[in-house]
């Protein structure tokens, strides 16, 4: 098949996923750090807060895709480069959504790209320090992948609430975790 050919196929192909019903989706939650999470923070439990906004393709009745893209800020650990609990740090996905009456189950694939000031990086655990392979490239470089479950509670048609778990990795020391308890509106 020549390309010519291969991208018009592919373009008729996805035109029944555009024909679905899409819709808009706006998210804002607490983090609950667990695991490594906790030992980044300064703040333990409580580590944050996060906000998403997401597109939704109804694909049939009650099974859905998701495409999320979010800010997360958490409150670090001194010397870790990531102080300040304002949002900075930017994560996308994609999810899988399935409902069951009020609830709906989500699972989906996580990327976040961590933003550390390097001038307030001073603790070894966050940063490149010392000699030798073991306390070299330990910053979070590029983007980091991860995974996300959670469901939604609909109080309305409009109104869900939400309690999510995120794992992914921050560099070679840690893989947090966090719990994300929120409230989504559905446009």
């Amino acid at each position: 098949m020549n390309f010519k050919r291969m991208i018009t196929f592919l373009a008729l192909a996805a035109v029944p996923a555009l024909a679905q019903t899409p819709g808009f989706e706006a998210n804002a939650s607490l983090v609950i750090g667990v695991n490594d999470m906790t030992r980044m923070t300064s703040a333990n439990d409580l580590a944050g807060q996060s906000l998403d906004f997401a597109f939704r393709l109804d694909m049939s009745k009650g099974f859905a895709h998701r495409f999320h893209l979010g800010l997360l800020g958490i409150k670090g650990k001194p010397g870790s480069g990531l102080e300040g609990a304002s949002p900075k740090h930017l994560m996308l996905g994609y999810d899988v959504m399935q409902d069951f009456g009020k609830w709906t189950f989500y699972g989906g694939l996580l990327a976040i790209k961590w933003k550390q000031d390097d001038g307030k990086t001073t603790n070894p655990e966050f940063g490149d320090f010392g000699v030798g392979p073991a306390n070299t490239n330990n910053k979070p470089k590029g983007t980091k992948l991860g995974g996300r479950i959670g469901a939604e509670y609909a109080f309305t048609p409009h109104w869900r609430g939400v309690l999510g778990f995120n794992q992914t990795e921050f560099n070679k020391k840690f893989q947090p975790g966090w719990w994300s308890l929120g409230v989504t509106y559905r446009f």
